[in-house]
């Protein structure tokens, strides 16, 4: 099964709706890709504009200059730059400068990058993270599910922004694919090396892109008020499990809020916000409580010892705190059933090897036929969910 999209390119670009091989995949993208390149030559020699199309066509504008000045008085009022490691700033400004450059002009087709590079941490984040849980050395199933509530919201982004046309460029596509790819690795690296430093350069990221659609929504809003909001995003915003950093956090499935979705302004507002919501979680994650909350190592875990007697214990008397009490009591409590089972079962096997021998010589040239001391014997043996109170 397959589904057929008609690009603003004018080109049919259809994508498989099952998996495939991914030579199948990559065939397919290559000549799809291919094809598209020689519909924009062709429109190019036939002096076609952009203008007449999508994103031109919508007649927004950025002023890169005043997206810089915000951020300068967000960096005044914060000082959240010059708190970064020096890496990272870097490599910040080095981006901020290489947009301005690349998309003087075409501010559609830039948030449409920027919403496919910013997929990127959060799957680097879950590469990782699936990576400690596979070798037992973290489990992390809050975490993981908090950056994969930021992936889906970004998700969500992004097919706005190819519905508004911003990915119409197959030079834009080529630079984010492969911008895509080498943000990713870096970002595994960089993950499992310094955590914080990975949250950080993320968090400079999403400040960047709230300012710039901060400044957008500002610049252009009569002329949002009078355009459409494509249909991904009232789905989305009407239906769709938003992103809330708070009730995310403390492991409710969605936010409440709904907020408006009747135009393009209340798009690029929401998509505003959204961002504000994401800076609000790389902050959090860089705090070592809030991460330790986010994580449990159950096989491992040493009790901590406390005199608070209003606080709930373990069978060994070791307190356990009133935040992770039902959890890890139930982690105790098995291994303790566990272990009667083990040591039941032991004590059968000692009592079986010693009466092997005899049971042997007594049987030695009879007919076939079970024993009654071995009838006997078996039935003590421990039930296995009797042991673990199943």
């Amino acid at each position: 099964m397959a589904t057929t999209e008609r690009k603003v390119d004018g080109s049919d670009r259809t994508r498989s709706a099952r998996l495939v091989s991914v030579l199948t995949l990559a065939g397919r993208s290559m000549r799809r890709e291919a094809e598209a390149l020689w519909h924009e030559w062709s429109a190019l020699l036939r002096g076609n504009t952009a203008a007449s199309e999508l994103p031109g066509a919508l007649q927004l504008a950025l002023d890169d200059a005043a997206v810089a000045e915000r951020e300068r008085r967000r960096e005044a009022e914060t000082g959240f730059l010059a708190r970064s490691p020096w890496i990272s700033r870097i490599t910040y400004r080095l981006a901020c400068r290489s947009l301005d450059a690349w998309f003087g002009g075409r501010p559609v087709a830039r948030f449409w990058l920027l919403e496919t590079v910013a997929r990127m941490p959060y799957f680097s984040y879950l590469t990782v993270l699936h990576l400690y849980e596979t070798l037992n050395w973290l489990h992390v199933a809050e975490l993981r599910r908090l950056h994969f509530a930021q992936e889906w919201n970004e998700l969500h982004h992004l097919l706005i922004m190819s519905a508004l046309g911003g990915d119409a460029r197959w030079v834009d596509r080529f630079l984010a694919y492969h911008l895509s790819l080498v943000y990713y690795w870096m970002l595994v690296v960089v993950y499992m090396v310094s955590p914080a430093t990975s949250y950080n350069f993320s968090e400079l990221l999403e400040k960047h892109a709230h300012d710039t659609y901060a400044e957008f929504v500002e610049q252009n809003a009569a002329r949002l008020r009078m355009l459409p909001a494509p249909e991904v995003a009232v789905q989305y915003y009407r239906e769709g499990e938003l992103y809330a950093f708070a009730p995310i956090a403390q492991g409710q499935t969605a936010p409440a809020r709904r907020p408006p979705v009747e135009s393009l302004y209340d798009v690029f507002v929401n998509v505003r916000d959204d961002e504000a919501e994401h800076i609000k979680t790389m902050e959090a994650c860089q705090r070592d409580d809030f991460v330790t909350s986010h994580t449990e190592m159950p096989t491992t875990y040493v009790p901590r010892r406390e005199t608070s007697s209003d606080s709930p214990t373990t069978p060994q008397g070791d307190v356990v705190h009133l935040t992770d009490a039902p959890y890890r009591i139930r982690v105790e409590e098995d291994r303790q059933r566990w272990k009667h089972w083990i040591d039941e079962t032991g004590r059968y096997a000692s009592a079986r090897i010693d009466e092997g021998q005899q049971r042997h010589e007594h049987h030695h040239g009879a007919s076939h036929g079970e024993h009654p001391d071995k009838q006997r014997t078996a039935a003590n043996l421990p039930d296995y969910e009797d042991g673990l109170g199943l």
